[in-house]
């Protein structure tokens, strides 16, 4: 018995498992010993990740709301920036720049821009010449600012015009006008600018060679005559503005903003939703563990899908559904297990033992052991619901009944099975319950196999069919002699919240035991995936009473 709660040993036993399990005489459970080096069974497959595109494609589907919600966020925030950032306009006007020769004697000592030979260069000397603190100053002073000057110059940016001899002022504003007028002002003053040290530098210069014009001697030769060239080159020099800078064009008046930009702002951030969306996707995949199609299930457990019940979308916490409260496609995913279970049956067999087993709690377990039995109550048959999770019983609390005696008084044997046995309800004659305590939790972890064996011998005398709602098997074990004694174990799984693997725990753990499900409930199916039958228009989808709100489509639940 130790050997059965602690779940043998992590190897498999022989192949030849069949679908039904049969109630050994013994006190124990005759099963062949594990073969060292055996396979695992032909229907517990090992978990496969996909690979490749696959892997990627799948992601992407089953996070296409995360990543369509970040794509509506992203959009919506540059939406929000168009709408409130302020318009910029940009202006621009052009600087001729024709620098002269570095080898005549007039130009020799002047600041001016001379030739090199990178022709590159000349223009990108006189673009720094543009965007300098006495020039912002000179604007400041013409269009009467009261900026200051560095703050200006952000404004204001001097492009070379790539294989020319121009320079692009460009200067933006919140104004089509006031772009324009300080794209001029910038191209004017540089020139002023330029003129300005040009003639400061003329008038120290002039008057020193004056001087020597005047000392100069006729017999000296031609030498006087160049002084009188230079001086009088200089003089005009002085009289007119820099010779190497010029005004090429003014700046016409902007028609439209370059900033914000609509179509460019929300493709921008579109495309950062989409890698927004998509890295949250993929990284939330390699966080999460969690049961999201129905291919992973089949992929892990070889055995047919009994039935989907559809999510059902409810107000209070999450916590069983009675029968009352389940909406009709609801019922009808039960009454599709009980077909399905009842197909299993061979002829001339005794009362069915149906064990649903899960493999963490908030699956749906109990949900379906209640709808399970209501649905063969239904048909007429006779019916017994066990609540063997004595540690967190929920059965009586949701069918809002209550006992005086409990499963533990009966696996004790103070009390017999039938004077332990409350009613469901008149609404359910045939379904009579054997409810948990909750008093004798310890009795979990003592429950033997003859305790199980009498219990479920018992019930089998009594009904048509026996349905055990169990505890998690791989957190609490204290179950595990009662699927022993079942003729069937269902697995119950629910998307978004089955762990994949303590689904695989699961299925070891029944294979370790020589247990084989005879097949899986997946809860949480999609209501999309739900006919239309059950709600056309003005169709009630509450309880069968009438009382349940009027729903044009379905709105369906979490069991």
């Amino acid at each position: 018995m130790a050997d059965l709660q602690s779940g043998n040993s992590g190897q498999w036993p022989p192949d030849s498992i069949t679908g039904r399990q049969a109630v050994a005489p013994a006190d124990d459970i005759p099963r062949a010993p594990p073969a060292p080096g055996s396979r695992p069974p032909e229907w517990l497959r090992p978990r496969v990740e996909p690979e490749g595109l696959q892997r990627y494609l799948e992601t992407i589907r089953e996070r296409a709301g995360l990543i369509a919600l970040c794509v509506l966020l992203t959009t919506l925030a540059g939406v929000a920036y168009v709408s409130v950032a302020p318009n910029v306009y940009r202006a621009e006007a052009d600087l001729l720049i024709t620098p002269v020769s570095s080898e005549s004697p007039v130009y020799v000592g002047l600041g001016l821009i001379h030739t090199t030979n990178d022709p590159t260069r000349d223009v990108l000397t006189a673009s720094k010449l543009v965007t300098i603190p006495s020039v912002a100053r000179l604007v400041i002073a013409e269009l009467g600012l009261t900026t200051p000057p560095l703050k200006l110059l952000r404004k204001v940016e001097a492009l070379p015009v790539t294989q020319s001899n121009i320079v692009a002022v460009r200067a933006k504003a919140a104004s089509p006008a006031e772009a324009q007028r300080l794209a001029d002002s910038f191209a004017q003053q540089t020139v002023a600018d330029r003129t300005s040290a040009l003639r400061r530098q003329l008038d120290q210069m002039l008057p020193e060679l004056e001087k020597q014009v005047s000392a100069a001697s006729p017999d000296q030769g031609s030498g006087p005559a160049l002084l009188v060239d230079r001086y009088l080159s200089l003089q005009t020099l002085r009289a007119g503005t820099d010779p190497t800078i010029q005004v090429l064009a003014k700046a016409e008046l902007p028609e439209r903003p370059i900033s914000p930009r609509p179509k460019l702002t929300i493709a921008a951030g579109v495309l950062a939703g989409l890698i927004l969306g998509l890295s949250a996707a993929f990284s939330r995949r390699m966080l999460d563990n969690r049961l999201r199609r129905e291919d992973q299930l089949r992929s892990m457990l070889r055995v047919p899908l009994l039935c989907r019940v559809p999510y059902e979308k409810r107000r209070q916490r999450p916590r069983p559904i009675a029968p009352a409260r389940l909406s009709a496609a609801g019922k009808e995913a039960f009454r599709t297990l009980r077909s399905s279970l009842a197909a299993l049956e061979t002829a001339g067999s005794t009362a069915r033992v149906v064990f649903v087993a899960g493999s963490t709690p908030s699956e749906g377990k109990t949900t379906t052991a209640i709808n399970l039995a209501a649905a063969f109550a239904e048909s007429g048959a006779s019916v017994i619901l066990i609540d063997a999770d004595m540690r967190r019983p929920a059965v009586g609390t949701t069918l809002g009944t209550a006992g005086l005696h409990g499963i533990e008084e009966v696996l004790l044997g103070t009390v017999t099975l039938a004077d332990a046995l409350v009613s469901a309800g008149p609404e359910l004659p045939g379904l009579r319950l054997l409810l948990a305590g909750g008093s004798f939790t310890e009795l979990g972890s003592r429950l033997s196999v003859p305790m199980a064996r009498r219990v479920i011998s018992e019930a089998r005398s009594m009904a048509d069919y026996v349905v055990v709602d169990s505890p998690p098997l791989t957190e609490v074990i204290d179950a595990l002699p009662l699927a022993h004694q079942a003729d069937e174990i269902v697995v119950v799984a629910r998307l978004k919240k089955t762990n994949l693997d303590k689904l695989a725990d699961l299925g070891e753990l029944l294979a370790r035991n020589s247990l084989r499900p005879a097949g899986t409930v997946l809860v949480g199916v999609d209501a999309a995936a739900w006919s239309s039958y059950y709600y056309r228009s003005g169709h009630r989808s509450g309880p069968d009473d009438g009382t349940g709100p009027r729903r044009r489509r379905m709105k369906a639940v979490r069991p």
